[in-house]
């Protein structure tokens, strides 16, 4: 009976192939090129320079300044050559990994449309949610706070736990090192060593100040932007694997 039973599942591994599990997703041709492009923008603006538009449509300057690679892309069109029912989890997973590009993108209306849904505590989603609207900057958006203000309560709704946290004290110092000129800055990253903590509100404060300070281009200026780039990159990778690993 053993044989047969052992007979009948090789036979079944020929005729159907290996569990599905063992495949590997890749990406599609136009994700790719979508992330390329992502990651030549480096780093990305500290801010966006329009506001949000949200149950508004975009207007045709924003629509045009949509790069030509983004335009048509889905969360499902993110994998090539897959034509199976994603499950609601992968689903999430595909929705912020599709978000982390558009971020870097300046298209922030398109990742709060994606993202806002999946945001619960500890998630991705979450972590970008909190992102996209510190990248909002000052504008005034929902409920008639700032970006800023969207960004702390977010960052509230995501905890302290994600994984990514962790990095987060070592990138700062490490940035530093290029822009050591600034004592705000300087504080900062020694807040963080001294508690071997990442504090998201305390760096939401000093990306608002370093907006708000003049010269428009300043070590703060550049010491925000490029934490955030690196910020960036950590997330957009942890959303990648998500999908693709």
């Amino acid at each position: 009976a053993r044989r047969t039973q052992a007979a009948s599942m090789l036979q079944a591994i020929l005729i159907m192939g290996m569990p599905s599990a063992t495949a590997l997703r890749e990406p599609s041709e136009r994700a790719m090129t979508l992330r390329a492009y992502a990651s030549q923008r480096k780093p990305m603006s500290l801010t966006v320079s329009h506001p949000m538009a949200y149950n508004k449509r975009l207007s045709e300057e924003q629509l045009a300044a949509r790069p030509e690679c983004a335009r048509g892309l889905t969360s499902d069109s993110l994998v090539a050559g897959d034509d199976t029912v994603p499950t609601p989890d992968e689903r999430k997973r595909r929705r912020a990994a599709l978000v982390s590009l558009y971020l870097a993108c300046d298209m922030l209306d398109e990742c709060h449309d994606l993202i806002g849904s999946d945001s619960s505590a500890g998630s991705d989603a979450a972590y970008l949610h909190a992102l996209l609207h510190r990248r909002e900057g000052g504008f005034d958006g929902e409920l008639g706070l700032t970006g800023w203000q969207n960004s702390r309560y977010w960052w509230g709704v995501l905890g302290p736990g994600h994984p990514l946290f962790r990095d987060m004290p070592q990138l700062a110092r490490d940035v530093f090192r290029q822009y050591p000129d600034d004592t705000r800055a300087a504080t900062f990253v020694e807040a963080c060593q001294s508690t071997h903590n990442w504090d998201p509100d305390a760096f939401v404060s000093l990306c608002e100040a370093a907006v708000a300070g003049t010269p428009a281009r300043s070590p703060l200026l550049d010491f925000c932007a490029e934490l955030q780039h690196r910020e960036w990159e950590r997330l957009c990778e942890r959303t990648w694997e998500a999908v693709f690993c």
